[in-house]
């Protein structure tokens, strides 16, 4: 039966491999002849979700009912079917070949004494084992073309396929509805969702993993450049540290640099500026000048964009690299999708030119799930890990604003709840004026404010961490068992957030005006413009530290290590001498322990030069 008849009123969004495309689409006509009709074809369910559910529905009857852990209901007369012409951009995930035998190697790799300890996959192994075919790609191509979609570009690791299509062509293609949603509790109101889940033909089903780009009504993939904080007041020289305090700071200055380490950032917009100011740091530091380059994503506009902060507290960390990478989204709208944003993430690792990938981008769990794309890049970050890439991911800072007291709880964001990547949340670390550490904490803020109306706002600033609902527990988490204070048994089954902490202190106002936004005080200076002028903290700011300081780690053994996680698990178990003791917390109202892995920042930091002995000794790297 063919899904998108929807009762809907009649009423009127990767590596490029030059000439590519048509072969294809020839070799795939060659083995799927014509398109099948509507009528003859069995369809496969991939894990793109439907946004809103047509009715009669299960909860809101006669009405359009949100697919979300929150109910919502929404009368017919605010969706529409959306006009047949509006484009669409997507990008589709491919499923790995032979899944099951890439995680048992995945699980050797990481084990001394196995026989391919530390021996990540090169290209071709990936390519031959488990990268879909070009007998599945090309049959993916020559369906999308079928269905009128231009632009077609496969990643060169095939775990993408990137291309522009229309609402009608989306519908046709994935047995859905494109429709608009009208939310009036939003502005602007007027959203692009589908209705019913994206579908394949079966002989298809077993390639495709999803479809993004389907929908902007969820929340949309962000990080903290969209959320800047205004200035202190005074010279900002007075507030917050140099970026190059932290390598102190954290034992780092008694290892080497990471000069033989690449480091690739995902990025949005134009670098210019972002490499200008990254210049003029290294200048005003005496370090030597970063080899910088760009690789832009996608065929939008670059337009206004900036990684002024993950690139100088890299640098700053990292004291040398031997290059860093921009992968900047170019979006075909105003500001990056899921779909640009998974796109870029399989860039850089079907690239394979950088050791380490750092990315602020953040997404809700359940949206990042609903749309398909914690599966996608679940995949993606597979592929990094057989290749030996680390994939540093903020644990996501939140900003949780209300009328009234609650208590401040939300699950661990993705990307960083994939097992395949290093969730880094945030603490808050002071030193004893001369820039060594002296203390630390999980970090935790929150700041009050009363309108004129007499309510009351309150702003809560901190990691969503503790269990993830969809990714499973990997391997080297299972021995912790139930760690979540005051959690009962048996013990948890899914991802635990974050690994580790480093400071991402914003020293926020206490009381403040509702009408204001606040000034943070703490946190790295940065250069921006030119001039030093903008103070970055949160769990972004920790993610760039450790990705710095780990660039001298993988400098110092051969960049050998690959995916830490594992080997931290197994030996902060027995030796935690690395380890800073933060102290315990709070979690979602209750106490985090003083030692061991806890909710409130994982592990918590590291003292890296005694952590370069620690490779040393329980890696043998």
């Amino acid at each position: 039966m063919r899904r998108c008849s929807v009762p809907l009123p009649h009423r009127p969004h990767s590596i490029h491999r030059p000439g590519s495309g048509l072969p294809l689409v020839a070799a795939c006509v060659a083995l799927l002849g014509t398109a099948p009709s509507w009528a003859d074809t069995t369809w496969s369910t991939t894990a793109t979700q439907a946004v809103i559910n047509a009715p009669p529905t299960t909860h809101c009857g006669a009405k359009y009912e949100l697919n979300f852990t929150y109910l919502r209901c929404f009368d017919p007369a605010n969706v529409a079917a959306l006009a047949a012409n509006a484009p669409v951009h997507i990008t589709l995930g491919l499923q790995l070949r032979n899944r099951t035998q890439l995680e048992s190697y995945l699980h050797d790799v990481t084990q001394p004494g196995s026989p391919v300890y530390a021996q990540y996959l090169d290209r071709d192994t990936f390519m031959r084992d488990y990268a879909p075919t070009s007998e599945q790609v090309a049959a993916v191509v020559a369906y999308l073309s079928q269905h009128g979609f231009s632009g077609i570009e496969v990643a060169s690791n095939h775990l993408t396929i990137t291309a522009d299509g229309t609402a009608g062509g989306v519908s046709s293609a994935f047995n859905l509805t494109m429709a608009t949603l009208t939310d009036s509790d939003y502005y602007p109101p007027q959203f692009m969702v589908n209705v019913g889940p994206a579908q394949v033909p079966a002989a298809l089903g077993g390639i495709v993993t999803g479809v993004l780009g389907l929908t902007d009504f969820l929340s949309a993939p962000s990080n903290h450049h969209a959320d800047y904080q205004p200035p202190p007041d005074g010279p900002i020289s007075s507030f917050g540290r140099n970026p190059l305090a932290y390598s102190t700071i954290y034992g780092a200055d008694a290892v080497s640099t990471g000069h033989a380490t690449s480091v690739g950032i995902i990025a949005a917009g134009d670098m210019t500026q972002t490499i200008a100011d990254l210049n003029t740091f290294t200048d005003r530091e005496s370090m030597p000048r970063v080899n910088t380059s760009v690789v832009k994503v996608g065929h939008g506009s670059l337009g206004a964009g900036g990684a002024q902060d993950e690139s100088q507290v890299i640098a700053a960390t990292a004291g040398q690299l031997e290059q860093m990478v921009f992968y900047a989204m170019a979006p075909t709208g105003t500001k990056p999708t899921q779909a640009d944003v998974t796109a870029t993430y399989n860039r850089a690792v079907a690239d394979d030119a950088v050791k380490l990938i750092q990315t602020s981008w953040s997404l809700d769990e359940e949206s990042s799930h609903l749309t398909g794309q914690q599966a996608i890049d679940d995949t993606i970050f597979l592929a990094s890990r057989a290749q030996g890439q680390v994939v540093m991911a903020t644990a996501g800072s939140a900003v949780f604003m209300d009328m009234q007291m609650f208590v401040p709880f939300a699950p661990p964001t993705a990307p960083s709840t994939s097992p395949n990547v290093v969730a880094v949340g945030g603490s808050q670390v002071t030193d004893d004026g001369a820039s060594h550490w002296s203390s630390e904490s999980p970090w935790y803020e929150v700041s009050y404010s009363a309108d004129p109306g007499g309510r009351t706002y309150v702003n809560y600033w901190l990691d969503p961490t503790g269990t993830s609902t969809y990714a499973p527990i990997p391997f080297w988490q299972t021995s912790l068992g139930n760690p979540l204070p005051g959690s009962p048994q048996p013990p948890v089954t899914g991802r635990l957030v974050p690994d580790i902490a480093f400071d991402a202190y914003k020293n926020v106002p206490s009381n403040w005006d509702s009408t204001l936004m606040l000034p943070a005080t703490s946190g790295a200076r940065i250069i921006v413009n030119g001039a030093e002028q903008h103070l970055f903290n949160g769990s972004e700011l920790a993610s760039s530290i450790f990705t710095g300081l780990f660039a001298r780690i993988e400098s110092a053994h051969g960049n050998r290590l690959g995916l830490p996680t594992p080997q931290m698990y197994a030996n902060f178990d027995t030796d935690v001498s690395p380890l800073h003791n933060l102290g315990g917390g709070t979690w979602n109202g209750a106490a985090c322990a003083n030692s061991g892995w806890t909710p409130c920042a994982g592990w918590g930091s590291l003292d890296m030069g005694k952590f370069d002995n620690y490779v040393t000794t329980h890696w043998g790297l």
